[in-house]
């Protein structure tokens, strides 16, 4: 989702800094261009865009607890917490996860009571830190 905005921004930014390229520069051509279009006209084009594009970017992916469930190994996986769903493959593939393989247990299930207490682990929460590295790896959502 992340992306997804930056890759808005990016455009805006590129619409936004084109138009005045042409406002500025001396060339006949881009001068007919900007008399053409109209600043006003612009503007509106500008914001029709920006508005499609946040739309595009509010989308999540909703999934079933059956598509979860196909994902469910070390090199296929999927979990759920909280109603959100990740793909932590990436994230099992380059060892990264400080429990080591406790988060194998929860691939392809809703993982929400296995991540909010680790009974493999301290039997605590996670921390902040992990809540926030597993934002990296959402993909959707959990469907009702």
């Amino acid at each position: 989702m992340k992306s997804k905005l930056v890759i808005v921004g990016v455009l805006l930014l590129t619409v936004v800094g084109g138009y005045f390229y042409y406002v500025n520069s001396d060339n006949e051509n881009n001068t007919a261009v900007t008399e053409k279009i109209g600043s006003e006209e612009l503007q509106t084009n500008v914001l029709e865009a920006n508005d499609q594009n946040e739309e595009q970017a509010s989308e999540t992916d909703v999934y079933t607890i059956s598509q979860i469930e196909q994902h469910n190994n070390p090199q296929d996986c999927w979990l759920v917490i909280d109603n959100n769903v990740y793909d932590v493959t990436k994230f099992i593939a380059d060892q990264k996860h400080p429990g080591g393989d406790a988060i194998v247990e929860g691939c392809g299930i809703d993982a929400t009571q296995l991540f909010n207490t680790r009974p493999m682990g301290s039997g605590t929460p996670h921390s902040d830190r992990a809540k926030d590295t597993l934002k990296n790896f959402m993909i959707g959502e959990l469907s009702n």
